[in-house]
């Protein structure tokens, strides 16, 4: 006959040896891809709203201008102007049409 008891004893034993270290093995890559991620977020800057573009002036990622009336945002550092053929920026909000004056 099986003594249920202590095979379960001995199998909770085994658990208790093995179990970390194979759920350690397991979630490994896990925890490395969460900590790459809490690490972009720290050190991520966001959206940063620098006015009107300035010639000359220097812009980083994240940075957004006003530029022709239009938002423009930094897609890598530069110092060009937005619009002008250069990768370096994005058009977010395109200039809208000029208003009519309001007849009264």
């Amino acid at each position: 006959m099986i003594d249920v008891k202590a095979l379960a004893q001995s199998t909770a034993a085994v658990l208790r040896e093995f179990l970390p270290g194979m759920v350690d093995q397991a979630t490994a890559p896990l925890r490395e891809r969460v900590a790459a991620l809490e690490a972009s977020i720290a050190n991520a800057k966001g959206l940063q709203y620098r006015g009107t573009f300035a010639a000359g002036s220097a812009y980083d990622v994240g940075d957004t201008v006003t530029h022709g009336g239009s938002l423009w945002h930094c897609n890598q550092s530069t110092k060009d102007r937005p619009g002008e053929g250069s990768p370096d920026w994005t058009l977010a909000v395109k200039r809208g049409r000029d208003g009519k004056d309001a007849i009264r």
